[in-house]
């Protein structure tokens, strides 16, 4: 008994003669076309999409996501974070240009920062230390300062955030100093 006739994906005729086969079903060697720009597949390399064939041109064109950094198709390994795709050499930090993948970072306006970069030229500095302010920061005085550098000046006692205090040459002094 012959094989049944292979039925081409495309035009649903009878395949007499050579044989594609890609995706699970039988195509006419011209007729295995990419989905956008029609173009007949006939290289090894291709991608898909929910079964739909798409030529690698078409693929980079209208699905691949785009990098972050340079804009540019990624056709390979891409870095997922802040809420798109970069290129894995392309995930660096703004400022020092340092690979940031497999290490903290801080979005600021969407671009990656190093933790070390962030904290020292990014975060306000401490009106007290000059150190720079990575958590939460107390404001006074038209300045911030880290929590624990809010003291007095005389006694040197945290400032708590709603006791009253006078100002000394800019810095903060307890009522009882």
């Amino acid at each position: 008994m012959a094989d049944a006739p292979k039925i081409c994906g495309t035009c649903k005729k009878s395949i007499e003669g050579g044989v594609l086969t890609a995706l699970e079903k039988s195509y006419h060697p011209d007729h295995f076309i990419c989905i956008k720009c029609a173009t007949p597949i006939r290289d090894a390399k291709f991608h898909q999409r929910d079964g739909i064939p798409y030529c690698i041109s078409c693929h980079a064109k209208y699905l691949a996501p785009k990098c972050n950094s340079c804009i540019r198709s990624i056709d390979g390994k891409a870095v997922a974070a802040m809420g798109g795709h970069f290129h894995p050499d392309h995930f660096t930090c703004e400022s020092c240009k340092s690979p940031l993948i497999g290490k903290q970072f801080v979005d600021v306006e969407g671009k990656p920062y190093c933790t070390d970069c962030h904290a020292n030229k990014i975060c306000p500095k401490c009106k007290a230390c000059g150190k720079p302010i990575t958590t939460k920061a107390t404001i006074a005085l038209d300045a911030k300062w880290h929590q624990f550098c809010f003291k007095c000046k005389k006694c040197g006692k945290p400032m708590m955030l709603d006791q009253q205090f006078k100002v000394d040459d800019g810095l903060p002094k307890c009522l009882t100093c």
